[in-house]
């Protein structure tokens, strides 16, 4: 669920998405925005609005992360490509938080992903980078840029410009 600056609540729902206009009380289905791309989960793990305006949406179960551009209407999906170490790391994505430099960063069943909007390059960081477990719940960053992480086991403090990991519990 997110409000946003325009008065509307985005709704995450098993249906798709759906805006409510607090001040009218009009509900908008949203559901066309998946429905070019054939995703069969249209359960919404989270939503989104970056520094751009741009509504960025994360389907829960396989349909992977979802761009949105309100002002063009123009929709872009993200998906996990296998041999692709640009892609997305996995299509479960469960949290999605940015940057000062507008990077995203995505939480998924298989890992933390750093999305540059710019290059449309993903980042992933695993287990095998240091995190206590693949499955991200949240992602908080603080004044400092550093990423806070939570998973299936521990937090962890990542600050990637120095490319250091810390598990604090």
């Amino acid at each position: 669920m997110l409000i946003d600056d325009d008065n509307k609540v985005w709704l995450g729902t098993t249906e798709g998405i759906a805006i409510l206009n607090l001040d009218t009380g009009e509900i908008i289905d949203m559901s066309s925005l998946s429905s070019k791309y054939n995703i069969e989960d249209k359960l919404n793990g989270c939503i989104y609005k970056d520094s751009n305006g741009i509504y960025w949406i994360g389907y829960f179960l396989d349909g992977g992360l979802l761009k949105f551009d309100p002002k063009t209407q123009k929709t872009t999906l993200y998906r996990m490509r296998e041999n692709d170490s640009n892609s997305i790391s996995n299509n479960s994505v469960r949290v999605i938080n940015e940057d000062k430099q507008g990077n995203l960063w995505i939480g998924t069943n298989y890992g933390l992903n750093k999305f540059n909007p710019k290059t449309e390059k993903f980042e992933v960081y695993t287990m095998e980078d240091g995190l206590p477990n693949n499955t991200i719940y949240g992602i908080v960053i603080d004044k400092l840029d550093h990423i806070w992480v939570s998973t299936n086991y521990g937090l962890s403090k990542f600050d990637y410009k120095k490319m250091s990991l810390q598990i604090l519990i």
